[in-house]
């Protein structure tokens, strides 16, 4: 799921901060069953005809999802608190 910022899981941020506050796109669900490769890639290249930058965020303990966001050129930027209550590591991606 993609969807055009602002978002108010985005607006506080810790330990860290957001490079810009450029219009964003946000990704808020990236699932597979395996079987198929690329699948974030895939969301980043659509999220990017539509804004300038990406926004996403992940769990603490979800590593294979932190490197995969890393290899596809996002950047940490702290700590966002999502709705229900749990922290998570903050994403961003600047277009190309």
């Amino acid at each position: 799921m993609c969807k055009m910022g602002p978002d108010p899981t985005y607006s506080k941020i810790y330990d860290g901060s957001w490079p810009n506050d450029i219009d964003y796109a946000v990704i808020h669900r990236i699932a597979g069953d395996g079987k198929v490769k690329g699948i974030l890639k895939e969301a980043v290249a659509f999220a990017s005809s539509m804004a300038p930058s990406i926004r996403i965020d992940t769990h603490e303990d979800n590593i294979s999802m932190q490197k995969a966001l890393e290899k596809n050129g996002f950047s940490y930027c702290g700590m966002v608190i999502i709705e229900d209550g749990t922290k998570r590591r903050a994403y961003q991606k600047k277009s190309n």
